[in-house]
């Protein structure tokens, strides 16, 4: 538990119980390419602030997160397993794919915050590379949260 986070039990959500929640299925994702395969983890800018006060650096290196990195146009990493977290836009699955094409060797892992969209699954199709990255979402899980 956090330390210094007795506040948080005396609130009217549950926060401490919604931040274990989404560490658990942040860990699920990131297993999704092996519980022990270093992996890279690449954010949506506007998700690198909210991460950071659930999962820190130290507890994502922890569950095989070797490097992380903002989501930008060209992405350098030697790493073979690739795991994004993004909002659904396609402006970002459009970047996604371009990496994909870039390294299509590599194994893509896609996490849509808090759900994909059919024009992000579209955008995929149109891009070329649907084949090549395993799709999930967060809100699904998120859903079976008890906030009280």
């Amino acid at each position: 538990m956090m330390r210094n986070a007795s506040h948080l039990l005396q609130s009217p959500i549950n926060v401490l119980a919604l931040r274990e929640y989404i560490r658990k299925r942040i860990v699920e994702i990131l297993d999704q390419s092996g519980s022990s395969t270093p992996k890279a983890l690449v954010l949506d800018e506007t998700l690198v602030g909210p991460l950071g006060t659930i999962a820190e650096y130290s507890w994502l290196k922890e569950h095989g997160v070797e490097k992380l990195y903002q989501l930008e146009d060209i992405l350098d990493t030697e790493l073979r397993h690739v795991t994004y977290m993004i909002r659904p836009t396609v402006q970002l699955v459009k970047t996604i794919a371009n990496h994909i094409r870039d390294e299509p060797s590599k194994r893509y892992f896609l996490a849509f915050i808090p759900r994909m969209t059919i024009l992000c699954e579209q955008a995929l199709i149109a891009e070329g590379v649907m084949g090549y990255v395993l799709l999930t979402c967060v809100s699904n899980y998120l859903r079976q949260v008890y906030l009280v």
